[in-house]
Parts: structure tokens; C-alpha cells; sequence
């Protein structure tokens, strides 16, 4: 069956499998890398997966997302001498 004669309820429950899909590809992808999967933002998700990216690259998104910010290390200002 093609998309075109396909009906409605069935165009959206393949939309919906789709997303399910993705979502858990991303979730595993996270779990794997060790990162918490429950931290995901699915929100972020669901707009990389409309912005046409792979779910592997938005589960780097995701990982990188979760990575603690890098902190400037202070600098001494005194005598290195």
C-alpha cells in the first residue's frame, strides 16, 4: 500500500510507530554510552527527529547534553618562580 491511499488513522499510527522507534533508539544509544536515559529531553529529541537528524546523532546530542560543564581552572596570579 502506498502512503498515498493509505487512510488516516493508519498514516498516523505509522507516525506514531516511527517516533517510538526513533525515541527508543535514542534511549538506547544513551543507556549504552552510560549516560542516565531518563535525563533525555524528548522535546530536543522529537525536533532533531523532524529536523531530519539520525538517532544516533541525536543521542550524541543527548550525551553531550548531560556531560558536566567544563570549568575554567583558576589561575594562581602570585609568584610561579
Amino acid at each position: 500500500m502506498s502512503r498515498w491511499n493509505e487512510s488516516y488513522e493508519d498514516r498516523r499510527e505509522r507516525e506514531r510507530e516511527e517516533r517510538r522507534e526513533y525515541e527508543a533508539d535514542v534511549f538506547y544509544e544513551v543507556w549504552r554510552s552510560g549516560r542516565d536515559p531518563y535525563r533525555i529531553d524528548f522535546d530536543r529529541v522529537d525536533d532533531n527527529r523532524w529536523d531530519g537528524m539520525y538517532a544516533d546523532d541525536a543521542a550524541a546530542v543527548e550525551i553531550r547534553a548531560q556531560q558536566p560543564k567544563h570549568q575554567e581552572p583558576e589561575i594562581d596570579e602570585g609568584y610561579f618562580g
